[in-house]
């Protein structure tokens, strides 16, 4: 984030697209990867009993 807001504030168009889309890239890929790897969705405490 600090990267994008230093493009933005700088005005260097070109190096916050680039790094949008490297981000982007990188974000998809990683939440491929993990998808393919631990397919079991929802969230770690969904799962638990309530304590009551």
């Amino acid at each position: 984030m600090a990267a994008g807001a230093y493009f933005l504030l700088k005005g260097q168009w070109k190096n916050l697209a680039f790094f949008v889309l490297a981000f982007g890239t990188v974000f998809i890929a990683f939440q491929g990867i993990k998808y393919a790897l631990w397919s079991e969705g929802g969230l770690q405490f969904s799962n638990q009993e309530p304590a009551c």
